[in-house]
C-alpha cells in the first residue's frame, strides 16, 4: 500500500498543478491569455519598420532641380509619394482630411536659387497628432531632402564655410533602422506577462477562499501558511517561466 504523500511544498505544489490542469479558467488565464496577447502584439509589430507613410509635394519652382528632389522623396525609406498639390492650401487639406501624414513644398526660384548660393528654404509640414509615424516622416524626409539637395550641389558655386568653434558629432548605437518591434513589443510583453501574473495569482489564492477548502491547503502546507503559499505560487511560476 502505497503511503500518503508528506504534507509540505511539494505536496501543494502538485495539488496547485492538478487544480490548474482542472479548472478551465485558471489554464485560460495562465496560457490561453499570454499567448492570445503575445499573437496579437506580434501581428501588430509584424512590420518593425513604418513604411508608407503618404506624403503630398507642392512644387512652386518646376525645375529639374526640383525633380531631383522630387525623386529622392519618393526613394525614401518609409516616404510614400501619394499625390501632388497645386498650393499648400491643398497640401493642408491633405494632412488635416488624414489623406497624408506630411507635405513638402519646394519655393519658386528654387534651383537659381541654389545655383547662385542664397540657400533656398524647402518647408517640411508634418501632423505630429500622431507622434510616432509623424516624427518618423519628419526624419525621413529630412534626410531625403538632404540627399536631394547633395547630388545637385557640386553644380553650385563655392561658398566659404563658416568655421565654428564647436563640432558635434551623433553616432547612432543601437536600433539605427528605428525598427519598432525592437523597443516596443520587448518592452509591452513583458508587461502583458506582469499582468497576467497577478491576475491568475489573485485568482488561484482567491479560489481557495471561495470554490475550494482553504483548511486543506494549509493542511498540505503542514498548517504552515507560508509554506502554503509558497507551493502554490511555484506551480504558477513554473507555468509562467516558460
Amino acid at each position: 500500500m502505497r503511503a500518503p504523500a508528506r504534507p509540505g511544498f511539494s505536496l501543494v505544489a502538485a495539488r496547485e498543478l492538478r487544480w490548474i490542469i482542472k479548472d478551465r479558467v485558471a489554464l485560460f488565464l495562465m496560457v490561453g491569455v499570454p499567448l492570445i496577447a503575445f499573437f496579437i502584439l506580434s501581428l501588430t509589430f509584424s512590420n518593425a519598420i513604418i513604411r508608407g507613410l503618404n506624403t503630398v509635394v507642392v512644387d512652386a519652382d518646376h525645375s529639374t532641380t526640383g525633380e531631383t528632389l522630387i525623386q529622392s522623396i519618393a526613394a525614401a525609406p518609409g516616404i510614400s509619394l501619394s499625390s501632388r498639390a497645386d498650393d499648400l492650401t491643398a497640401a493642408m487639406h491633405a494632412i488635416r482630411s488624414g489623406k497624408a501624414i506630411a507635405a513638402v513644398y519646394i519655393p519658386a526660384q528654387f534651383e537659381q536659387d541654389l545655383l547662385a548660393g542664397r540657400r533656398p528654404q524647402v518647408s517640411l509640414f508634418y501632423n505630429t497628432q500622431f507622434m510616432t509615424p509623424g516624427n518618423a516622416a519628419a526624419k525621413s524626409l529630412t534626410d531625403a531632402i538632404n540627399a536631394g539637395i547633395a547630388t545637385v550641389k557640386p553644380r553650385a558655386p563655392a561658398v566659404p564655410a563658416t568655421v565654428g568653434s564647436l563640432v558635434v558629432e551623433q553616432y547612432v548605437l543601437t536600433n539605427p533602422a528605428f525598427n519598432y518591434a525592437q523597443f516596443l513589443l520587448r518592452a509591452i510583453l513583458p508587461m502583458v506577462l506582469h499582468v497576467v501574473v497577478a491576475i491568475s495569482t489573485c485568482y488561484a489564492v482567491g479560489s481557495e477562499f471561495s470554490r475550494r477548502r482553504l483548511a486543506t491547503w494549509l493542511r498540505c502546507g503542514g498548517e504552515s501558511p507560508l509554506v502554503a503559499l509558497a507551493g502554490k505560487l511555484a506551480a504558477l511560476f513554473m507555468i509562467l517561466i516558460l
